[in-house]
């Protein structure tokens, strides 16, 4: 069902806000725009910076009080982007990995080794801290709900697979961090889009888990 929408406003946001109210009042899939009206009176469904203009369709079906939409086309760049990261963390952890940093400043005299943890730690958390920031900036961009927990999630999730990927060639650790990367960020963005903190954060550890077990 259809409703015809009258909102009082040429701002895009606030149109499909109304239209978003009236679905969830009628029960209605999709509203249609017909008419844009500004406090001055007059009509302006045709002004060249109304995408609504002249009537459009605005698809409402997956904004519910229980989620947070989340389009197929924001889900696709969204992948791209966590697809980078991927591509980042991997230059990141091969670069630290074979310079060995964090094995020479362990071996240097050190009056007790253990003190300095293990160089492959380091090296995963150095590469760890990159992703987030990488992972968050396009996840801002994006507007993705949470956002920090997503990126949380996800090193987290892939800290063991980092861990075991350290010590491997490159045409290894490339392609499938990158393809991890995008994976976890995906999944774990979409599942932010539950608007119930506590289910989300189950379902996000509940993931975790099963990426822990797999590594074992």
């Amino acid at each position: 069902m259809d409703e015809q929408i009258y909102a009082r406003t040429a701002d895009p946001d606030e149109v499909a806000e109304a239209a978003r109210q009236a679905k969830k009042a009628k029960t209605a899939k999709t509203a249609t725009i017909t008419k844009t009206v500004l406090d001055d009176g007059l009509d302006h469904s045709r002004a060249i910076d109304n995408p609504f203009a002249q009537g459009g369709v605005l698809d409402t079906s997956e904004d519910t009080e229980h989620f947070v939409n989340l389009s197929w086309p924001d889900m696709g760049q969204i992948m791209i982007g966590a697809a980078i990261t991927g591509v980042v963390t991997s230059a990141v952890l091969l670069l630290v990995a074979n310079l060995g940093v964090f094995g020479a400043v362990c071996g240097l005299g050190s009056a007790n080794p253990a003190s300095c943890g293990t160089p492959t730690f380091y090296t995963v958390l150095s590469a760890m801290v990159v992703a987030v920031i990488v992972g968050l900036i396009f996840l801002v961009q994006r507007r993705v709900y949470r956002p920090a927990l997503v990126m949380l999630a996800t090193a987290v999730g892939l800290w063991p697979v980092l861990t075991w990927l350290a010590a491997s060639s490159w045409y290894v650790v490339v392609p499938v961090i990158t393809i991890l990367m995008a994976l976890s960020i995906g999944v774990f963005s979409w599942i932010s889009r539950l608007r119930n903190l506590a289910v989300t954060l189950g379902a996000m550890v509940a993931i975790i888990v099963l990426i822990y077990l797999a590594t074992l």
